[in-house]
């Protein structure tokens, strides 16, 4: 079963300050400080948290190792991740599919990069949860129902789900998917631009990261505490 572990980061600022040096001895001007208190580059009450996109820690993997990951497009570019349901069925993550037209939707299966792909799979329903919460995240959850009909095979198969009953403790769970590419330059990436992720380099290639579930998880029991 697949888990997708979001990160909110902190908003950075176009420039930063010299801690070491007084205003007297730098004499900023009304135009060096302008863009630190632009409307965009604050968090207004409403705004959908900014995630990190990148897989961190993770190896390059082949799709047949994860069949059921698809790449969700917009406008023929990767926009976002998605597991197969059925063969014309995905969940993805909600947040990234506010106001966006379900015709610029299209999904690719059966890929390892996220730049490639000669069949585009025609979204035609889109669900975002009910209780979807644009502020916190909570139940970030969307179905995106395609018109035709996957047929199954060795690169694309469908997301084995586990009984609501059964515990997930001691169980092997999955981050894969595409991501940035890694800001160090310690991975190998071959960067791709996009204008729904601007200033952000993307890694078409497949990587995924494995980790073995602990319950209870005393870091989610210590967040819930301090909310």
């Amino acid at each position: 079963m697949s888990y997708y572990i979001l990160l909110c980061v902190i908003f950075t600022v176009s420039r930063c300050f010299n801690p070491e040096l007084t205003n007297e001895e730098v004499n900023y001007t009304k135009d060096d400080v302008a863009s630190l208190f632009h409307p965009n580059a604050l968090w207004k009450q409403g705004d959908i948290p900014l995630l990190n996109r990148k897989v961190f820690r993770a190896t390059r993997v082949v799709i047949r190792e994860h069949p059921y990951v698809a790449s969700v497009r917009r406008h023929i570019m990767h926009y976002s991740v998605a597991s197969m349901l059925t063969k014309n069925l995905f969940v993805s993550i909600a947040h990234p599919y506010i106001d966006v037209p379900v015709d610029e939707l299209s999904i690719v299966v059966g890929e390892n990069y996220a730049d490639r792909g000669s069949t585009l799979l025609t979204v035609v329903v889109l669900i975002i949860h009910e209780l979807f919460d644009r502020y916190t995240l909570a139940s970030d959850l969307a179905l995106l129902r395609v018109y035709e009909d996957t047929p199954y095979r060795c690169s694309v198969k469908a997301i084995q789900l586990i009984h609501p009953n059964k515990s997930l403790d001691g169980h092997r769970a999955f981050v894969t998917g595409w991501g940035r590419c890694d800001r160090t330059g310690r991975e190998l990436c071959l960067p791709r631009s996009s204008k729904y992720t601007p200033g952000e380099k993307f890694d078409p290639m497949l990587r995924s990261v494995s980790f073995v579930i602990r319950q209870p998880n005393l870091y989610c029991a210590g967040y819930k505490r301090v909310r």
